[in-house]
């Protein structure tokens, strides 16, 4: 059954009464990627589900967000039944190791990157991820890492997964908070500006990045969540993937950028990205990217190199509220300029035939987001290796939130992977 708050018929009151009395086996909390893929291999099991979107079927809308120094897209933070599939281009890559270390080279992630690899695999087709078309990182010329990302040209939308008859769902429901108790979960939420509460024996937020801290926050604020461990880090370690146009080269080695640059298919575009390579120490993953345009009243095309940065789980880059409304702070620091600048030289030095002659630079106040938002419920503090929040019983994140670094690639298989892996877990206690 499917009720949605926004339309006024006769019998809503009396079918959603009927379903706020009930104690689902589990809540979750949005409708992306995440939560599509834990409904598909719970549903096996033939438990109670309720799911609850912020949106609805019919029109996704975007939610304003205050940001102070690196401004957050208002147009990234999708609402709708799908979560951000409904509006994005569906370009993926296998994090790397690297990408799952710390400074110290040590994988600080709830899972080793052979088991990311594992899980990543078990997605599958099914989702229009295939890790095998991939390949393996490899040394490009013993100066750059180099990986493949693949992107679709027609993305999955993940709104077909929730009109299965084996769910129950509530759309245009904003949740304002969980409570977590000994025997159950509850999630509150208001309905003709009453306030109601539904009960569950396992609840699992599955919001977006930005949007599974801000819950979290609003539950604390509300005193929801009194046995949560290391309450005063929530929303600390916030990062995205900013990028930008670095601009031309004007005198590029054809040959050698020929089999790296952005490639055009029907179905499939490929691209490879490259990043520093330096085996003495452990450098930030940030990744270039070789695209051949045309312009405008130009016969010639121009091959444009555009950047994507890998940010530093730093504990200053916040997502927090203010009266009540969120908002975030994210600032670019100097080792992420400095590995940036860096990266352009060795491109710069290494891909053209006249280096003195090029006029790139990074600049980082021409970055933009990616509207990838990672961080904020990070691994190990916030959540446990079973992705479960920790001081609570039954309660789990499944997003980007619990990422503990934001490595450069796009982030959406490494949480469907997370997802898989989350739900073989839930299936067998």
């Amino acid at each position: 059954m499917i009720i949605d708050l926004k339309k006024k018929k006769p019998d809503l009151f009396l079918n959603f009464k009927k379903k706020i009395n009930q104690i689902y086996d589990f809540i979750i909390i949005g409708s992306g990627p995440a939560a599509s893929i834990l409904i598909n291999n719970l549903i096996k099991t033939k438990k109670k589900i309720l799911v609850l979107e912020k949106g609805g079927f019919e029109k996704t809308f975007y939610d304003d967000l205050a940001s102070d120094n690196f401004k957050i897209k208002n147009s990234s933070r999708v609402f709708g039944v799908g979560g951000t599939s409904n509006k994005w281009s569906q370009v993926y890559s296998l994090f790397s190791k690297t990408e799952m270390n710390n400074f110290e080279n040590k994988n600080i992630w709830p899972l080793s990157y052979k088991d990311l690899f594992y899980w990543s695999k078990k997605v599958g087709p099914k989702y229009k991820f295939n890790v095998n078309n991939l390949g393996s990182e490899y040394i490009y010329k013993k100066k750059f890492y180099s990986r493949k990302f693949i992107e679709i040209t027609k993305p999955l939308r993940f709104s077909k997964y929730f009109k299965s008859k084996k769910i129950d769902m509530i759309v245009n429901c904003e949740v304002e908070s969980i409570e977590n108790f000994n025997k159950y979960n509850a999630a509150y939420f208001k309905f003709h500006n009453r306030g109601y509460f539904i009960k569950s024996k396992k609840l699992i937020v599955c919001a977006g990045g930005i949007e599974s801290s801000l819950l979290i926050l609003r539950s604390l604020k509300n005193a929801k969540l009194k046995n949560l461990k290391n309450k005063k880090i929530v929303g600390r370690y916030f990062m995205d993937h900013p990028k930008c146009y670095v601009g031309e080269i004007k005198h590029p080695k054809k040959d050698l950028i020929k089999n790296l640059k952005l490639v055009y298919k029907k179905n499939i575009n490929t691209y490879i990205g490259l990043s520093l390579f330096d085996n003495k120490k452990r450098l930030l993953n940030t990744y270039i990217r070789f695209e051949e345009k045309k312009f405008f009243l130009n016969l010639k095309k121009k091959i444009m190199l555009r950047i994507f940065l890998e940010m530093e789980p730093r504990f200053r880059n916040r997502i927090y509220l203010k009266k009540n409304l969120g908002k975030v702070d994210l600032l670019i620091s100097k080792n992420e300029t400095q590995v940036s600048k860096k990266l352009v030289k060795e491109i710069i030095n290494f891909f053209s035939y006249n280096p003195k002659l090029e006029k790139l630079d990074f600049n980082k106040d021409k970055l933009v987001g990616a509207s990838h938002h990672m961080g904020g419920l990070s691994y190990p503090k916030i959540i446990d290796k079973n992705l479960k929040f920790r001081g609570l019983k039954n309660v789990f994140c499944c997003s980007s939130a619990v990422f503990p670094t934001s490595g450069s690639a796009n982030p959406t298989l490494v949480i469907c992977a997370l997802a898989q892996r989350l739900s073989a877990y839930l299936n067998r206690i």
